[in-house]
């Protein structure tokens, strides 16, 4: 690409990012306990906190049940009345970036291994806050390049009027570009688009060939913010109430639909209906919905959301003592991180869909590594367990090892896990002198015992009173999530509390499968699993202007009994979906 053309490019990404003072204001903002710095180097996880509120070092968990009660957020809301939240400019996650090129010019190359990490939305990924820098830009181009090389080696499929095309027809490029340009940009390219497009291709195949000018157009759209942002500025503005809002347009809530139910691909009826600009209302973009989520294509989807709602996503590169862990593998890594989607699309696509089951599943998923794992017979890829020992995503292998140490089980690591992330409670962070140190491990002491220390030192006592007896629970699973009786010589002690909130689940239970039992009941978890699927599919934090819109979807998902296939139509259908806040 002319150095002309690639510094334009390189400017405008550079200027597509949010100022350095909201940078700060939200870094200011991060803290909290959730085990990442405790254990052996290489232990964390690279996954970013992005709790909005800080909380004073020290205390106990906000109580996140006002926050996601239905009940409370719809107090105020005017019946007919439109509110929803802004849409923040994102770039497309690592994980979108390769599933939409894949989607574009077909599966092959893995692109997004390259680029830098993602910022995360709670346990989702989501790049909003973060300028782009210039390495990064440099990536996407180099990136771009292979992308326009393999349109290349399929340009006929592309634009059929190729073969017999000269370096000068701007005809058969115009073709090529009114669907292609579209598939790209998730939308029709405007005139003006539509002749700088056509200006570089004239500039690439001046003096050189057709196919020159495509590979310098090309590789410029994959380059563009068009591509690489959630781009959504809906139609003229409207005022509901005190709110100015956008409705998004159809080919606007047709990219929403295909990044939250087939993480970015689209097929013709989706792409049919924005061109005809039937996306407008709640019917049309309910029975889409409804089609796509029943589709194959949604599997993915929903493997990504569970993946990343586990923490299983960096199971592959975490660290286990081999010496103590002999069966341990990337192999087996790989498989067991994969489980959490393959059985949460065992329950949602092809069972009851309830979040219950989800929680309760005595059933495993995967490959023959899985099944030696667990010591089932069967071909799979379902295989049947104990319902003594295994209970749903609670205690799946994969993500009991995501949660735990390099050479031991981590009760805080598996209980902020519950607080945080599956009852939306928010955790102080420790105080800022505190040394945090794992006990070490002894053949002789039992984890119990080697974390009283916690409850008994009065610095610590405050959270890991909250912590401790639930993540003790687990204490059947060691640290990669292998189910045992005993604990240094002597039969484990999985005797646990939920201390405080929430109310509806307070109090003792005997191990892991009882408390999947106990949250499977409990109206703050289906709440903060609304909350979640928010945040995946709109990339972002709720804010007081989506409450009315979240108090009618957690409604349904409670009247539905924890239907998550209705939670997720009933999010697509939302006026948080649908339109946005447009700032002053």
């Amino acid at each position: 690409m002319p150095t002309a053309v690639s510094g334009a490019i390189r400017n405008t990404l550079l200027h597509l990012i949010i100022p350095p003072m909201l940078v700060s204001l939200a870094i200011s903002c991060v803290g909290s306990i959730d085990g990442r710095s405790e254990g052996p180097a290489g232990d964390a996880s690279p996954v970013s906190s992005s709790s909005p509120t800080p909380r004073p070092a020290g205390g106990g968990p906000t109580p996140a049940s006002s926050e996601n009660d239905p009940a409370v957020l719809g107090k105020s809301c005017v019946a007919g009345q439109v509110a929803a939240g802004p849409a923040p400019l994102r770039r497309l996650t690592r994980e979108q970036y390769d599933a939409t090129v894949s989607s574009l010019v077909g599966a092959g190359q893995q692109y997004a291994a390259s680029l830098e990490g993602d910022e995360s939305i709670g346990p989702f990924a989501s790049n909003t806050l973060a300028p782009i820098s210039e390495a990064l830009v440099e990536k996407y181009g180099l990136a771009a390049t292979s992308l326009a090389e393999r349109v290349l080696g399929a340009l006929a499929t592309f634009a059929p009027c190729a073969a017999a095309a000269t370096a000068t027809d701007t005809a058969c490029f115009s073709q090529f570009l009114g669907d292609f340009g579209k598939r790209v940009y998730r939308r029709p390219l405007a005139p003006t688009e539509l002749g700088r497009y056509t200006n570089l291709f004239s500039a690439g195949a001046k003096d050189r060939s057709f196919t020159d000018g495509v590979r310098l157009a090309v590789r410029a759209m994959f380059q563009s913010p068009n591509f690489l942002y959630h781009v959504e500025l809906g139609e003229p503005a409207l005022t509901s109430g005190t709110l100015n809002l956008a409705r998004l347009t159809s080919h606007e809530v047709a990219a929403r639909l295909s990044f939250l139910l087939w993480n970015g691909a689209r097929d013709a009826e989706l792409q049919g209906a924005a061109d005809s600009d039937q996306l407008t209302g709640v019917a049309t973009i309910e029975a889409q919905a409804r089609r796509m989520l029943a589709a194959p294509q949604a599997e993915f989807a929903i493997r990504s959301f569970h993946t990343q709602l586990t923490g299983v996503s960096y199971l592959e590169g975490m660290p286990k003592n081999k010496d103590i862990y002999l069966s341990w593998s990337p192999a087996l890594a790989k498989e067991l991180a994969a489980e959490p989607g393959l059985l949460a699309n065992a329950v949602i696509r092809d069972g009851d869909a309830s979040l219950a089951s989800l929680l309760t599943a005595s059933f495993g998923m995967g490959g023959p590594l899985t099944a030696q794992f667990y010591g089932a017979s069967g071909s799979g890829p379902r295989y049947e367990l104990d319902p003594t020992q295994r209970a749903g995503l609670l205690t799946l292998p994969g993500v009991m090892a995501a949660h735990s140490s390099v050479d031991q089980s981590n009760p805080v690591k598996r209980a902020v896990w519950v607080r945080k992330v599956l009852l939306c409670q928010e955790l102080a962070p420790p105080p800022n002198n505190l040394a945090i140190q794992l006990p070490k491990v002894s053949p002789n002491v039992s984890t119990r015992e080697r974390f009283r220390q916690h409850r008994d030192n009065p610095v610590c006592a405050g959270c890991h009173t909250l912590l401790d007896p639930v993540g003790l629970g687990f204490e059947h699973y060691d640290a990669i999530g292998q189910y045992r009786a005993d604990d240094a010589g002597s039969p484990v002690d999985v005797t646990g509390e939920i201390v405080g909130q929430p109310a509806d689940i307070a109090g003792t239970f005997n191990g892991a499968v009882e408390l999947a039992q106990k949250l499977s009941t409990s109206a703050d978890t289906r709440n903060c699993f609304g909350r979640h699927w928010f945040r995946y599919a709109l990339g972002r934090e709720p804010t007081a202007e989506d409450d009315c819109a979240r108090s009618a979807l957690l409604s349904k998902f409670e009247a539905t009994k924890g239907n998550i296939r209705e939670l997720i139509v009933a999010i697509a259908t939302s006026d948080s979906f649908r339109f946005r806040k447009v700032e002053p």
